[in-house]
């Protein structure tokens, strides 16, 4: 989302939609916010606010919090699932308790896919987690 020179028009935007900022992050011109609307009509209710006033955003993702898990997550179904596996047999555990191509035999696909998943669904939840609004580069983008 573009910054705009008066705060109280984005506050005002903010209130209007009921909306909570859980993550707001500047740079140079830009600002990068996670925000948690109540429902999803009120996203609408922002959309339209914006559009009336000049004010330009971009969306990266909308989750429901209500979803199945893997939704709520950032994640694919097969990517959940092979991580919920994964972690209920012991793949993270130290030492491991089940190998990759264990997982393999239980999803019916080769280790190669089970370790691809298991690196995207991590790389999801981090990203979701710990990196949320810390990446300026992408500002740039």
């Amino acid at each position: 989302m573009e910054w705009v020179r008066h705060i109280d028009l984005m506050i005002q935007m903010l209130v209007n939609s009921e909306a909570t900022v859980l993550d707001a992050v500047g740079h140079e011109n830009r600002w990068r916010i996670r925000v948690l609307y109540p429902r999803r009509s009120l996203f609408s209710k922002t959309h339209d606010f914006c559009e009336a006033h000049g004010l330009t955003f971009d969306v990266n993702a909308i989750r429901e919090l209500e979803a199945e898990p893997a939704g709520r997550y950032g994640l694919t179904k097969d990517q959940y699932d092979v991580l919920a596996t994964a972690t209920s047999k012991g793949y993270f555990e130290v030492p491991r308790n089940v190998t990759l191509q264990e997982l393999a035999e239980d999803f019916d696909v080769s280790h190669q896919a089970v370790s691809e998943r298991l690196r995207r669904a991590v790389n999801a939840l981090v990203e979701d987690t710990l990196f949320v609004g810390l990446n300026e580069q992408e500002f740039d983008q």
